[in-house]
């Protein structure tokens, strides 16, 4: 009933979470509901509610809502926790979330939106992507960062350039393919043998995608999975 009086949120998986209503049910740290506070969110929006406590599981999700409806927040808040709840960086260590998105503009609206919450609990955000220096994005990613975020072809080419000297996919953990249906449409399907070079994703990993059509189904042809996982 709750889902029906909240957008109608309909879940396709075993033993899916409940959903949530409030913020501070997410385990967060203050600080970042403060800040939300300060913003007027107390009430998720639709697509967080149901998203959120399933990523919190450690599940894989694939969600689909409209644009403007909170997706951003919905996988960026437990990718925020995933992170901090990790080992802290070390000397050439890789980032350990990666955002995928099919744009540059999209690459810099994510990251804006996430680098105040970030900030706040001491991580750093990146954004890499085409038609910018890339000397000067090597050069961030030398000192280090815990997220990622970018348009495929960019990140490959920072782990090319320099033979994954600068960085490197080993530590990541928490992968998000935001509007995953235009990255297929762009050509990441193709893509994608080049990615399971860079990885180490045999063991656990939490891959998080994001879309806003029906274009979902068969994902298992896009992963590089040796392991055994619940899809919801």
């Amino acid at each position: 009933m709750f889902r029906k009086n909240n957008g109608n949120i309909i879940v396709r998986g075993k033993n899916c979470p409940r959903p949530i209503q409030y913020f501070y049910q997410c385990g967060l740290p203050n600080k970042i509901l403060s800040i939300l506070e300060k913003k007027g969110f107390k009430k998720m929006f639709n697509i967080q509610m149901q998203t959120i406590p399933v990523l919190m599981c450690g599940r894989d999700v694939i969600a689909i809502a409209e644009t403007g409806s909170g997706k951003t927040l919905a996988y960026l808040f437990p990718l925020i926790r995933h992170v901090l709840h990790q080992e802290p960086l070390r000397r050439n260590d890789g980032p350990i979330a990666i955002i995928l998105t099919p744009t540059r503009e999209l690459s810099l609206q994510v990251k804006n939106e996430a680098k105040i919450y970030c900030k706040v609990v001491g991580l750093k955000i990146l954004a890499v992507y085409g038609g910018s220096n890339i000397g000067n994005q090597l050069n961030l990613l030398k000192k280090g960062v815990e997220i990622l975020v970018g348009t495929p072809g960019r990140i490959i080419d920072v782990l090319t350039i320099s033979n994954r000297k600068v960085t490197n996919l080993n530590r990541a953990s928490f992968i998000v393919l935001d509007e995953a249906d235009r990255l297929l449409d762009l050509g990441f399907e193709s893509r994608y043998t080049n990615w399971s070079r860079y990885t180490n994703w045999s063991r656990y990993t939490n891959r998080s995608r994001y879309t806003n059509r029906s274009r979902y189904t068969n994902w298992s042809r896009y992963t590089n999975w040796s392991r055994r996982t619940n899809r919801t």
